[in-house]
Formats: C-alpha cells, sequence, structure tokens
C-alpha cells in the first residue's frame, strides 16, 4: 500500500504542477545607469534623466510611448563574487515599478517588494575591441504588492541591459528588458488544498480513523 500512496502522490504533484498558471509581464526600458551605492550593492537610477519604461505587455496587449514610467532597482549586499565578473547577492532591497497613466498603463505602483532571497548577476561580452558590448543580468524570486492581484508570492523577475562599456562601480544603460512571472494564487490555493486533503487521509489511516 505505501508504494501506492506513493505513487498517487507523485501523480497529483506532476499534475498540480501543471495546472499551477502563472501571469507573465514584460517591459522595456532606457537611459539612466546601474551601479553601486555602497560597498556592494546595486541601484537603477530614476528620476529626470534616468531610466524610464518605453514599453509594457500588460493585460495581453503591448503598450509603447516615450516615457511610460519609472523603475527602482536596489540589492542587498554582495555575498560571493564581484560586480565585475558575476555573483550572489543577498535578499532585501527594493524593487518598484510606477507607471504614469500614459498609454493606457494604470496611474501609480504596479508592482512595489523586495528580493525574498539571493540574487543572480551575471556579465556576458559579445565582440572584441571597440565593438565589445556587455550585457548583464539580474534575476531572483520577489515578493510584494502586484497591480490588481494583492500580495504576491512565488514571483520571479528577471531584469537584462546592456552597455558598450564594461562595469566600474557603475554602468550606463543603452537599454534593457524586465520580465516578471506571477503564479495565479487561485491555482497555487488549489494545489495546496489538495494535498492538505492527501495528508489528511493519510494521518487518518495510520489511526485507524
Amino acid at each position: 500500500m505505501l508504494v501506492t500512496r506513493n505513487a498517487v502522490f507523485a501523480v497529483i504533484l506532476l499534475a498540480g504542477a501543471g495546472l499551477a498558471h502563472a501571469s507573465n509581464y514584460a517591459f522595456t526600458f532606457s537611459g539612466g545607469s546601474f551601479g553601486s551605492s555602497g560597498p556592494a550593492d546595486f541601484v537603477l537610477s530614476t528620476g529626470p534623466g534616468g531610466t524610464t519604461l518605453n514599453s509594457a505587455l500588460w493585460s495581453g496587449s503591448l503598450i509603447t510611448g516615450t516615457n511610460l514610467g519609472s523603475v527602482i532597482i536596489r540589492t542587498g549586499p554582495l555575498l560571493s563574487g564581484s560586480l565585475q565578473t558575476g555573483g550572489i547577492l543577498a535578499a532585501g532591497g527594493q524593487f518598484t515599478i510606477t507607471a504614469n497613466g500614459a498609454g493606457g498603463l494604470p496611474a501609480g505602483i504596479l508592482f512595489d517588494g523586495g528580493f525574498r532571497g539571493p540574487v543572480t548577476w551575471t556579465v556576458l561580452t559579445n565582440g572584441t575591441g571597440a565593438n565589445m558590448t556587455y550585457t548583464y543580468t539580474l534575476s531572483g524570486p520577489i515578493n510584494g504588492q502586484w497591480y490588481g492581484h494583492g500580495q504576491v508570492f512565488g514571483a520571479t523577475v528577471t531584469l537584462t541591459f546592456s552597455s558598450s562599456q564594461p562595469f566600474n562601480g557603475s554602468v550606463g544603460i543603452s537599454g534593457g528588458s524586465i520580465s516578471i512571472n506571477v503564479p495565479e494564487p487561485g491555482t497555487l490555493a488549489l494545489m495546496g488544498t489538495g494535498l492538505a486533503g492527501i495528508a489528511a487521509g493519510a494521518v487518518k489511516r495510520r489511526l485507524g480513523m
């Protein structure tokens, strides 16, 4: 019986993973700089002359404009590696996306939270000499208030941007993108309810109920 129960449990887990849908949001941005605001953390510049959003995949529609809003990103301190060649940064910091109402986006904060786990920082190069380009990627799990979803858990973000210069304390942004994966709370709750029911049944059988 133990083998049979474990097999059923595994099938339900796989089925639940398949049912757990997620909403994907994507943004592009340009301008500003990304650099160290302290001994080993990062901050993405915002405000006049800083980074601005210029497109958003929102509710299934692509919205474009010269200035749709702004982004604030601040990480925790460096845990391993280096800012020049890649490494791991601590949880914490801040991650906020604000729209100004242009193009049909809601006016106000779209997401406000922080990194709930270690953040991966990678650096890739392409080309040689004067034609060398640098691609930087920052990715990790986030928690916070998401517009229309309330408090979200299990969301992940990937931020990628390019530059013609290597990172040396800071780097100018020629362009970049943000991808956010937000699990749908309903499917996660359904999966959790099913697993809780299985666990309760197993306890009852052990107790002879």
